[in-house]
């Protein structure tokens, strides 16, 4: 039976989660580039994740074209502006429109309390005493906010324990990018991105997105006013992508902003002690939104020209694999709802080929998933298992006890490359199997000594174009410095007509034999 919302067990609101869902199942068991920024065409009353638009309120409704239409004036503001916008009218005052945001702000306004209006001009910075002053009430007002709504019983005491099951419903109600109390901590301390500042270096709050903030010893808990809606999240995570992003050539600029405000958005979806079904779809769009960020992150910005100062591999790989985690988990919450995921088989599969090293992973997910419509419907799960099978070989061994690859071993390294340089394999599969080329690429490479090694002389037989064939570099000399990094290299000799081997730039040419 379908119910209107559901209730997610084991995250506690008031925790200070991470940002990757920390659940646990109860048992366990042993294109083209810049698709990533495209939505799918929707149909009338239709959402590009399969949902059906719900119908809403027309004071929400507005809300959102105003939410939209504030950031399109931000974008078109001169440098000569002098108005600026505030959130105490769009903002907390009004929170989502939802029953739940009604039920705090009625509360509130029966004890009489009321946010500060917000100074003039506030982003100036000739306006830092007004800001600190705006700051020193506007928590004031916070505090009587949560005397209030704790004696109402619709927040919960952090001071006063209780078990899971007994812990009061608690959503986001905040429908901009950023909550105010944030925005003004912020401008205060100076602590404002390029990306959310006009052209004269000034803060303007409704661009300002907000921030990820880990968890500390003393941290308040949030209020509803804190924490955003799963539709402002969306809306957010749009304006972030299409927006800031427009083009691949701008990812290098702002990818650690992004990088940033994607993890404050999946933190702030943990917040979130219920959702409707059309919540759950909110938030799976979201992560798969997220998940395609930072694989592509991967793919274009591990290239030597497009790579920032303060890109690292690893910590991009680390986010994707928590995104895709917390993606399986949403995909598992919106099965009991009867909640269907249109992309669910595709991530799936990346979920899959991300994984390909763990042991028995082919096994275990044909346990977890328990569809089997993902295996006879799903080219893109065929695709994925396709890989991860030619992944395994005998000498790349993986596991806490170092044991051997469960299946049959072929070798199969050219079957690999082939695959991803099939036009059948989308442009978000080759960047997630990209991921796996290092260790492909040195499992060839081992082969390829050991099958040409003498027994008194290192291999002849090998040269630059020969050792790419069988690691499908863009380039022969990228294939020969990945074999120098490996301690192999070439030898640096002459042809039988007294030549060099080495062109004009010092690059080894087709002539160049490896040596060991």
């Amino acid at each position: 039976m379908t119910t209107l919302s559901t209730k997610r067990k084991g995250v506690n609101p008031f925790d200070g989660a991470s940002s990757d869902d920390n659940r646990r199942r109860k048992t366990t068991h042993g294109a083209n580039p810049g698709d990533w920024k495209k939505k799918g065409a929707q149909a009338h009353g239709g959402r590009s994740n399969g949902a059906k638009r719900a119908v809403r309120s027309s004071r929400k409704s507005q809300k959102r074209d105003d939410f939209i239409l504030r950031n399109a004036n931000d974008i078109k503001k001169t440098a000569d502006a002098t108005d600026y916008e505030t959130d105490d009218t769009y903002g907390e005052s009004e929170g989502d429109g939802t029953a739940y945001s009604e039920r705090i702000f009625s509360q509130l306004r029966k004890d009489g309390i009321a946010p500060p209006k917000w100074p003039s001009d506030p982003g100036n910075t000739s306006q830092k005493a007004a800001m600190a002053k705006f700051r020193e009430e506007y928590k004031n007002y916070r505090d009587r906010a949560r005397g209030s709504l704790m004696r109402a019983g619709l927040i919960d005491d952090p001071d006063k324990p209780k078990r899971l099951e007994d812990a009061i419903v608690f959503k986001g109600i905040c429908d901009a990018m950023c909550p105010d109390f944030e925005k003004i901590t912020r401008i205060t301390e100076f602590d404002v991105q390029s990306a959310e500042k006009d052209a004269r270096a000034f803060a303007v709050t409704s661009r300002m997105v907000k921030k990820l903030a880990r968890s500390a010893a003393g941290q308040e808990a949030p209020l509803p006013m804190d924490v955003r809606s799963t539709a402002s999240l969306r809306k957010t995570l749009d304006y972030l992508i299409d927006d800031l992003v427009q083009t691949d050539d701008k990812l290098a600029t702002m990818h650690g902003f992004l990088w940033d405000r994607t993890r404050a958005i999946r933190r702030d979806f943990i917040f979130h002690s219920t959702m409707t079904p059309e919540e759950m779809l909110d938030q799976v769009y979201c992560l798969e939104t997220i998940a395609r960020f930072h694989v592509t992150s991967l793919h274009l910005l591990s290239q030597a020209a497009l790579k920032p100062e303060d890109f690292s591999e690893q910590q991009e790989i680390e986010q994707l694999g928590k995104s895709l985690l917390s993606l399986m988990f949403a995909y598992d919450d919106c099965k009991p709802q009867g909640v269907v995921c249109q992309n669910e088989a595709e991530f799936r599969a990346y979920h899959l080929l991300f994984s390909a090293n763990k042991p028995n992973i082919l096994e275990d997910v044909q346990k977890e998933w328990g569809d089997s419509r993902f295996w006879t419907e799903s080219d893109d799960i065929r695709t994925a298992v396709s890989l991860v099978e030619s992944l395994q070989n005998a000498t790349d061994f993986h596991g806490p006890l170092g044991s051997g690859p469960s299946m049959a071993v072929s070798g199969a390294h050219r079957t690999y490359f082939k695959i991803v340089q099939s036009r059948q394999v989308s442009y978000t599969m080759a960047c997630f199997a990209e991921i796996h080329l290092g260790q492909l690429r040195r499992s060839a490479l081992q082969s390829l000594k050991k099958a040409y090694t003498r027994p008194r002389h290192a291999a002849k037989d090998i040269t630059p174009a020969t050792l790419n064939r069988f690691l499908y570099f863009d380039t022969e000399q990228q294939a020969v410095d990945f074999a120098e990094q490996h301690g192999l290299a070439f030898v640096d000799g002459e042809s039988p007509s007294g030549d060099s081997r080495r062109d004009d730039n010092g690059l080894y040419t087709s002539e160049s034999v490896l040596s060991s």
